[in-house]
């Protein structure tokens, strides 16, 4: 499902809060990061950290 909202409808991150963790997504050059965090976590900072992330294509120039 997150794929679909990643790559088709074009969002740029994808949350899920769960029982006890949150799951956050982000697409970055043809692949995806993730992350898990504890359900109590600033879900605006996780999402904020994931946009800084860059494709390792930006990096090297």
């Amino acid at each position: 499902m997150a794929h679909l909202l990643l790559g088709r409808q074009g969002y740029g991150a994808f949350y899920a809060v769960m029982e006890n963790t949150v799951v956050v997504l982000r697409a970055l050059g043809q692949g995806h990061v993730g992350l898990l965090a504890r359900k109590e976590s600033n879900i605006g900072r996780l999402l904020h950290g994931l946009r800084r992330l860059a494709p390792s294509a930006e990096v090297n120039g």
